[in-house]
């Protein structure tokens, strides 16, 4: 009897030991932020939580983080914010991130509703799902072009954001990125976005315009639902990007589509495009000259073809799509077997716009 009592007494020290190990999360603290060791060869650490349940203590007012640290003298670099690491930080009212930070974890800045700023470093690539969610007091953001992937939730229910500013490197928004950002009034889409995840812009309400970029080729299912304040969507892709049940509410359909010059046809004819009840041509190639200047060259139409006149036999031609993209370069004067369209042609200093 008195064994089995003994082994039960051994079980619960182990269990609430265990359970009170577990809150803490670090190796070492040093200057009041605790870090763990991810590895001892590179002599990395990531910056982590001090306890899951007190974790509102922690750290408040300006956080700058450093790129190195040292314990038990050893140097180690700061590569990483992991995973919970300021949670429930309400106290916090900026971040300055060092470049030597890659990558910010899950639920980093969760629910710090008094921070209102962060400068994140060009090293930085990824930022994890519900990195800064609920962060209500956050009011911009600026996204480095080294970041790749913006993931689920990672801006969501900031409800103060007015502005975000998309690296260049972005592919994908993830799905209910910023969702909830009831104040964000613009938003425009680099490039290099590939594909906008489901509710991604859900219930934007100050959302007004929205431009979404030629390499954009899906779109997920309501990325722009209860967008009540969206009129006007610039949608640059020649071919109309596919998308997933109804990405955009009665509201915003009522509005206007802008679509590339010669377009207009093959947005009309698919869901969810069809919907809008104007559908715009625009001209995105960025040239605002339509003719060139006559001495020293001249474009002109014949048979389907282009025809470049008045430079040197040997001046290089280069003819650009309405989206920027070269289908054409060399010496040629005549250029044939190209689409109908809107195309721009450049013959040293000189650019004229034509339309096949």
């Amino acid at each position: 009897m008195k064994s089995n009592v003994l082994k039960l007494m051994l079980t619960l020290v182990t269990v609430l030991l265990t359970s009170h190990l577990s809150a803490y999360g670090y190796d070492f603290m040093s200057d009041g932020l605790c870090y763990n060791i991810l590895s001892e060869n590179d002599r990395t650490v990531m910056v982590t939580y001090y306890d899951r349940w007190k974790n509102e203590d922690y750290v408040s007012g300006e956080l700058v983080i450093p790129p190195k640290v040292i314990y038990d003298s050893k140097t180690y670099k700061v590569v990483s914010i992991g995973g919970g690491a300021f949670e429930d930080c309400s106290g916090l009212t900026s971040v300055t991130i060092p470049n030597s930070v890659t990558s910010i974890g899950s639920y980093a800045f969760y629910d710090c509703d008094g921070l209102t700023s962060v400068t994140i470093g060009n090293s930085v690539t990824a930022i994890d799902e519900r990195a800064f969610y609920d962060c209500s007091g956050l009011t911009s953001v600026t996204i480095p072009n080294s970041v790749t992937e913006i993931g689920s939730s990672a801006f969501s229910g900031c409800s103060g954001l007015t502005s975000v500013t998309i690296g260049n490197s972005v592919t994908e928004i993830g799905s209910s990125a910023f969702e909830n950002c009831e104040s964000l009034t613009t938003v425009t889409i680099p490039n290099s976005v590939t594909s906008i995840g489901r509710e991604a812009f859900y219930n934007c309400s100050g959302l007004i315009t929205v431009t979404i970029p030629n390499s954009v080729t899906s779109i997920g299912s309501r990325a722009f639902y209860y967008c009540y304040g969206l009129t006007s969507v610039y949608c640059k892709a020649t071919v109309p990007p596919t998308a997933n049940n109804v990405p955009f509410g009665n509201s915003t359909i009522k509005g206007t589509l802008y679509v590339p010059t010669g377009c207009k046809d093959a947005y009309e004819a698919v869901d969810p495009w069809r919907n809008f009840w104007n559908i715009e041509e625009m001209d995105y190639s960025g040239v605002d000259s339509a003719i060139a200047d006559e001495e020293a060259m001249h474009v002109s139409v014949e048979n389907g073809m282009i025809n470049v006149s008045g430079i040197s036999d040997f001046d290089c031609v280069t003819v650009y799509d309405a989206q920027g993209r070269a289908v054409y370069t060399g010496t040629e004067h005549q250029i044939a077997n190209l689409a109908p369209g809107l195309y721009i042609v450049k013959a040293g200093s000189a650019t004229a716009k034509i339309r096949l």
